[in-house]
């Protein structure tokens, strides 16, 4: 993935209240930026695993964490996003080694 960004973008021009719905995912790489996913309210917490074949992400306030396959060599989505944990309360969790920060 070298080279490879990914990057989420909200609408707060309501101050700290986010339009629901109208933020973005995006991928950059070799000078071509591509939307991957619209209708997200706050998009937050994008990680990669440690060989770059499954990217995770969450829309803040659905609690819920996502996953993507991804192709290790240029970060791009392979299938569409699937729900792989939540919506979460806030506590610790036990179930894997992962750990991701979900406000609000």
């Amino acid at each position: 993935m070298r080279g490879s960004t990914r990057r989420g973008l909200l609408d707060q021009h309501h101050g700290w209240r986010c339009e629901p719905g109208v933020g973005s995912f995006y991928h950059y790489f070799r000078g071509r930026l591509e939307r991957l996913w619209a209708g997200i309210t706050i998009p937050n917490a994008i990680c990669f695993s440690p060989d770059g074949t499954i990217a995770y992400y969450c829309d803040t306030p659905s609690r819920t964490i996502m996953r993507v396959a991804t192709d290790p060599r240029n970060g791009r989505p392979l299938a569409a996003p699937e729900t792989f944990l939540g919506p979460l309360d806030g506590s610790p969790m036990a179930l894997s080694p992962m750990q991701m920060a979900i406000s609000g």
